[in-house]
C-alpha cells in the first residue's frame, strides 16, 4: 500500500544473526510515493455492438463486437530521470532517462531520446520534490486499443444434452502495459511510449481462441443421474519479441541485441487441452443426496509448451526463443460429495 511504511529486510547470519533492514518504503523522513497534482483518473472508452438469434431446439447463437480503448495510463516516475536533458552525453554518468536504470545509450539514440524529456510542469511541480521515492502520474502519450469478436453457439438444456462453443478474434495493439505497476516507462526515455519503436501488438496478447464444452445427463433407467462432459480450449499463441530481462521484467527497444522492429511481432507456440469430468448423482435414505466423480485433465496427455524465454539475456534459464513453460501431464482426480 502507498499510503503504509514497510521496511525490506534480509536476515544476516555470523556474528549478526537477525534481520536488517536495507530499505525503507514510506514513513516520515521519505514518503514512498505520492500523486502528482496533474493527476488524472485512468481513462476507458468501450463500444460493443451485439446480436442473438434463437435458432430453435435448444440452440442460441450470439455475436458480439467490441472495442475499447485505454488512455491516461498511469505510471510511476522517478523524478530523478525525468529530464533526458540532464545527461551531457551518451557515455555520462549524470543521472537521468536516457541512462536511467539500463545503462549506457548508443550516441545515434542520444538526441532523439533528449527530445522526449518531460518538464516539471508537466506534473505540476516547479522544482523536484524531495524525499519522495516515486510520484504517480499520467504516462505521456500511453494508450491501448483492442478489436475484440466473440462468436457463441449455446445449446440450452435439452433432452439431457447442453452445451457452448465459442471463439474469439482479438486484435490488441498499443505502446504501454504498465498500468502503474512500477515499470520503467517512467524511469527511461528509452521505453517512452512515444518512441515509434514501442507502438505495436500488446505483447501477451492472442490473435485467436476457441473454447467450448458439451455434456450429456442420463435422465431415466439404471444409469439415470449419470452425467458426461468435457471442456476444450485452443490458444493461437501469445504475443511476444527479443526483450532485454532487467529487475523482474522484459523491456523492448533498439538498446538490445538483434531487437525487434516493434513489439509482439512474434507468436509464441499454439496449444490446446481437453478436460473430462465423469460424475454419478444418487439419492438414499430418502433425504441425502451422493455423487462420486472423477476429473481427468488434459486427456490426451500432450505437453505442449505454453511460454518461451522472452529476453535475449536468459534472465528465465534458457535460450531465447526457447520453452520455458509446458502443459502439465495427464491428471485423474476421484471424489465423493454428500449433502441433505
Amino acid at each position: 500500500s502507498f499510503a503504509n511504511a514497510r521496511s525490506e529486510q534480509l536476515w544476516v547470519g555470523g556474528t549478526v544473526n537477525r534481520w536488517v533492514n536495507v530499505r525503507q518504503r514510506g514513513g516520515r523522513e521519505t514518503v514512498d510515493a505520492m500523486m502528482a497534482p496533474t493527476l488524472q483518473s485512468p481513462y476507458t472508452d468501450e463500444a460493443r455492438l451485439g446480436v442473438e438469434k434463437d435458432l430453435g431446439k435448444g440452440w442460441v447463437f450470439e455475436g458480439v463486437y467490441t472495442h475499447r480503448k485505454d488512455l491516461r495510463i498511469v505510471e510511476d516516475f522517478d523524478m530523478n530521470y525525468i529530464n533526458a536533458a540532464t545527461v551531457p552525453n551518451a557515455g555520462g554518468s549524470t543521472p537521468g532517462r536516457i541512462v536511467g536504470v539500463l545503462g549506457n545509450t548508443p550516441a545515434y539514440w542520444e538526441n532523439y531520446l533528449r527530445s522526449l524529456a518531460i518538464p516539471l510542469s508537466y506534473f505540476g511541480f516547479t522544482t523536484v520534490p524531495q524525499n519522495v521515492n516515486y510520484v504517480l502520474a499520467n504516462l505521456p502519450g500511453g494508450q491501448r486499443e483492442f478489436h475484440v469478436i466473440d462468436l457463441t453457439l449455446r445449446r440450452n438444456f435439452t433432452n439431457g444434452w447442453q452445451g457452448m462453443f465459442s471463439t474469439t478474434f482479438t486484435n490488441a495493439t498499443g505502446n504501454s502495459l504498465s498500468s502503474g505497476d512500477a515499470d520503467f516507462q517512467g524511469d527511461s526515455a528509452r521505453v517512452d511510449p512515444r518512441a515509434p519503436w514501442m507502438n505495436g501488438t500488446l505483447i501477451g496478447s492472442i490473435d485467436h481462441q476457441f473454447k467450448g464444452y458439451l455434456s450429456y445427463t442420463v435422465q431415466d433407467g439404471f444409469l439415470k443421474g449419470l452425467n458426461v462432459g468435457a471442456t476444450g480450449v485452443y490458444l493461437s499463441g501469445q504475443h511476444y519479441s527479443r526483450g532485454l530481462g532487467a529487475y523482474g521484467r522484459i523491456l523492448q527497444g533498439p538498446f538490445i541485441s538483434g531487437f525487434d522492429a516493434s513489439p509482439g511481432e512474434r507468436v509464441g507456440p499454439a496449444y490446446a487441452n481437453l478436460d473430462a469430468r465423469i460424475k454419478y448423482g444418487f439419492t438414499f435414505a430418502t433425504k441425502f443426496k451422493g455423487e462420486v466423480f472423477v476429473d481427468i485433465f488434459n486427456v490426451t496427455n500432450r505437453q505442449a509448451a505454453t511460454a518461451l524465454e522472452e529476453s535475449s539475456n536468459g534472465v528465465s534459464g534458457g535460450r531465447f526463443g526457447a520453452p520455458i513453460g509446458w502443459q502439465q501431464p495427464r491428471r485423474f482426480y476421484l471424489g465423493a460429495r454428500v449433502s441433505f
